[in-house]
C-alpha cells in the first residue's frame, strides 16, 4: 500500500460548500453506511497525481479515525475540468473486498526483441476478491514467454497468490497482451487523372531551358509566335 493519506472534514448535508477551496464527497464502509464529507482542493491536486482506480491508500474521517480506502467514482466538471466529487469505499482488513488491481509487464518479448512484431496491451487492471491486507500494489505478467507473432498472455497467466480469488471464473480467459504483426508501410502513388496529366503537360512546356540553349531575346520570339499560332487556331 502507498503511504498516501486523503484528510477529510465534516460536510453537513444540503451544505453550500466553497467550490474553489473544497471538493465535495462521500465516504461508504462495506456495510452500505455513508459519510457525507469534503476535502480541501489544493491538498487534492498533488495527491490524486499518485494514485489511481486500485491504490489503497488512508484516509482520516472527520471523527478522526484513519481508514484504508479506495477512490470508487470521480466526477469531472466537462467544462472546467474540475473535480466536482470524490466516492471512497472504506476498507475493513478482516472484510473481503471486491478490488480492481493493477497489471504491469515485466522483462522483454522475444518477439519484439527481434522485430517480428509489435505488443498489444489489451487489460491494465482485473477485478479480484481478497481482504484488503492481502492485495499488493499490482501484479506482474512475465511477457519473455511471447516469442512469435499469435501468441498471448492471459489473465490465467498471473499466476494468482490462493488468497486472492477472481470475481469472475470467465475472465481467467480474458486476453492481457498480445503480438500482432508489423504492419506494411506501403508506398504513396500518386493517383494520375486527366486533369492531373493536363497540368503536368502544361508543367513540362513551361520549363525553362537549359543555360546556353539560347538567348533572351529568342526565347521571348519563340513563346510570342508560339502563341499567335494557338490563337490563330
Amino acid at each position: 500500500m502507498k503511504n498516501i493519506k486523503f484528510k477529510a472534514e465534516e460536510r453537513k448535508l444540503n451544505e453550500a460548500i466553497d467550490t474553489d477551496k473544497y471538493v465535495s464527497g462521500v465516504a461508504y464502509d462495506q456495510s452500505g453506511n455513508s459519510t457525507n464529507i469534503k476535502l480541501n482542493r489544493k491538498d487534492l491536486r498533488a495527491i490524486l497525481k499518485l494514485v489511481d482506480k486500485s491504490t489503497i491508500s488512508m484516509i482520516e474521517m472527520p471523527d478522526g479515525k484513519e481508514y484504508k480506502c479506495l477512490i470508487k467514482e470521480t466526477q469531472i466538471d466537462q467544462r472546467s475540468t474540475k473535480i466536482q466529487h470524490l466516492s471512497f469505499m472504506l476498507l475493513d482488513d478482516n472484510k473481503q473486498a471486491k478490488l480492481p488491481i493493477m497489471i504491469k509487464l515485466e522483462n522483454e518479448s522475444e518477439a519484439v526483441k527481434n522485430n517480428l512484431g509489435i505488443l498489444i496491451k489489451t487489460r491494465n487492471f482485473i477485478l479480484i476478491k481478497a481482504f484488503p491486507k492481502d492485495v499488493p500494489e499490482s501484479l506482474t505478467l512475465d511477457i519473455s514467454r511471447l516469442k512469435d507473432v499469435g501468441e498471448s498472455l492471459l489473465v490465467e497467466d498471473l499466476n494468482l497468490p490462493e488468497n486472492i480469488k477472481l470475481i469472475h471464473e470467465k475472465d481467467a480467459k480474458l486476453v492481457v497482451v498480445s503480438i500482432r504483426p508489423l504492419q506494411k508501410v506501403e508506398e504513396f502513388k500518386p493517383v494520375v487523372t486527366a486533369e492531373t496529366a493536363e497540368e503536368g503537360a502544361e508543367g513540362e512546356e513551361g520549363e525553362t531551358p537549359a543555360e546556353g540553349e539560347g538567348t533572351e531575346g529568342t526565347d521571348a520570339v519563340e513563346t510570342s509566335e508560339a502563341t499567335a499560332e494557338t490563337n490563330e487556331k
